[in-house]
């Protein structure tokens, strides 16, 4: 059941999240955002890989081609492409114990929709997109029209504090694509409820993507979450997976993967500076 679009890391024998220290062997689906590619998510996913986690990096129906293909992929395809990865995990090495699902921007949109269809142990996300800028500047309902006059617009990639670093997104935005991102968030926002596992959430203080009312729906919606704990990053801009905070991402990953679950709680963590 091994899909070719699926890169596989296998785990490292000895880290924190290993069998031999944890008891479980855990998985980690591990989803890259709108219009990029897993190279956004690499270093994330190798630290996990590092740290003991069996870890599967899907591609997108899409992705990793050319902008014009995602003008002809629905939102639905999306979802079942993640899903998928999530109940394929099992067959990609040795089954694991535990699955939890990971992801940037749509990414981490795409990680709550696993997380309310699936069973997980946890969802790890970073800077989810359950609001667009591109939207609220559009009006909002937009998109489906104007794709049949205008393909494509400025790409919305390589939002990186860090000097000199690329995700190897899309040279341009397909404006087909935008409206199928917002069709997905429209159907996932009543579903938040249905997130039973933790959220682990790291968001942005400077994300000129995403708008802070998406982390506001975030926190509205994940009422029935088992625990919820947020980390803001003070250096990072919206591919916060590349930029100065990467090391403290994967830090706090491992951390909340290899501890156990505590009674319900919510907090909010700041990110090092």
């Amino acid at each position: 059941m091994a899909n070719a679009s699926i890169h596989y890391m296998p785990p490292a024998a000895d880290g924190i999240l290993a069998p031999s220290r944890t008891n479980r062997k855990i998985g980690v689906v591990m989803i890259h955002g709108f219009t990029s590619v897993p190279e956004s998510i690499r270093p994330w996913a190798t630290g996990l890989a590092e740290a003991g986690a069996a870890v599967s990096l899907p591609l997108l129906s899409g992705h990793g081609t050319r902008w014009q293909d995602m003008n002809r992929v629905p939102a639905g395809q999306w979802r079942d492409d993640v899903r998928q990865a999530v109940d394929s995990l099992h067959y990609q090495g040795e089954p694991v114990d535990e699955i939890v699902v990971a992801g940037l921007s749509m990414g981490a949109t795409l990680a709550l929709d696993a997380a309310a269809h699936r069973k997980v142990s946890h969802v790890l996300l970073v800077n989810p997109a359950l609001r667009l800028k591109t939207l609220d500047a559009w009006g909002g309902a937009l998109a489906p029209l104007l794709h049949r006059v205008i393909p494509s617009v400025k790409p919305v990639a390589d939002d990186i504090a860090r000097p000199g670093v690329t995700e190897g997104a899309y040279p341009r935005t397909p404006v087909a694509a935008v409206a199928e991102l917002a069709a997905l968030i429209r159907t996932l926002v009543p579903q938040l409820s249905s997130v039973a596992a933790p959220i682990t959430v790291f968001r942005a203080d400077q994300d000129h993507v995403i708008p802070e009312s998406s982390m506001q729906v975030l926190r509205a919606g994940a009422t029935n979450t088992a625990q919820y704990t947020e980390h803001r990053l003070s250096d990072s801009f919206h591919v916060a997976t590349l930029d100065y905070d990467a090391e403290y991402i994967i830090e706090e990953s491992v951390r909340a993967l290899a501890a156990p679950l505590h009674t319900t709680q919510s907090s909010i963590e700041r990110g090092r500076r």
